[in-house]
């Protein structure tokens, strides 16, 4: 059976967007690094829209677009127990609204 969280002497928390955003991610494992940034800077989402990210891991590139675009409905999706949770720890932490399930 998966762990359902990550514990936390197995994390780090690493600064995106020159600090804008912080993000704890597993030391071990899926890191996230400019892909998520790139993406995010990417996306042509205007304030009041809603964004799905899929398969969004710790939250990194729908938390990266939300520092970018104020005023998004941000949601993820995550197969794996432990990263959905790291996602939502990750958006409240950031002071960001992001719905996240888990799921497929």
């Amino acid at each position: 059976m998966q762990d359902l969280e990550f514990a936390d002497k197995d994390l780090s928390r690493d600064a995106f967007l020159c600090g804008r955003l912080h993000l704890w991610q597993p030391k071990k494992g899926y890191r996230a690094a400019t892909d998520p940034v790139l993406l995010a800077a990417a996306c042509p989402a205007t304030p009041g829209q809603s964004v799905l990210d899929l398969g969004c891991g710790a939250g990194a590139g729908a938390l990266c677009l939300g520092a970018r675009v104020p005023g998004l409905h941000l949601a993820g999706l995550e197969l794996q127990p432990a990263y959905a949770a790291l996602a939502r720890r990750n958006a409240a932490e950031n002071g960001t609204p992001m719905q996240v399930e888990t799921g497929d």
